[in-house]
């Protein structure tokens, strides 16, 4: 099943403090999760408001592939 998830979701997991869903995406096949680019883009630009946004977006890279 392919999971189209939302940038609400994406920011819970970046933070890492919902361990269960911190599970369920470790039980989950990356090539069953996608992002669409409106979210990837929200997701970039609020990368912009932290104080290292470089390192940010790094992670959001590593993580949406």
């Amino acid at each position: 099943m392919l999971y189209l998830i939302d940038s609400n979701v994406w920011i819970k997991v970046l933070k890492g403090r919902d361990f269960g869903l911190l599970n369920r995406f470790t039980l989950t096949e990356p090539s069953d999760m996608c992002c669409c680019s409106t979210v990837r883009m929200e997701l970039m630009h609020g990368a912009e408001k932290y104080d290292d946004p470089g390192l940010r977006r790094s992670k959001l890279e590593r993580m949406l592939g």
